[in-house]
């Protein structure tokens, strides 16, 4: 089995490094793999396990800065509001 996701992983780490940086279109598939290993009795932590989590882990990290960013910036907006409708 190790062979075959062995095999996968390089067509699965070229088409990744095609994409661009900000592109969340591969997060299916990381979940979709991720969930199938973890719960796979001889490939959970194995070698194509720990690289699927070592490819994915700079896009997961970029992902969730943003998405604290975004909010941030939401609760920041919507401070704002408030601020802006309380003095009127």
């Amino acid at each position: 089995e190790e062979i075959f996701w062995s095999l996968f992983a390089v067509d699965m780490e070229h088409v990744i490094d095609q994409q661009p940086i900000e592109s969340w279109d591969s997060f299916p598939l990381f979940q979709l793999l991720n969930d199938y290993l973890r719960q796979h009795d001889t490939l959970s932590n194995g070698r194509f396990h720990q690289q699927l989590r070592d490819t994915f882990a700079p896009l997961v990290i970029r992902y969730v800065d943003l998405m604290e960013s975004c909010i941030a910036q939401s609760i920041h907006k919507g401070f704002e509001k408030e601020n802006r409708k309380s003095k009127t």
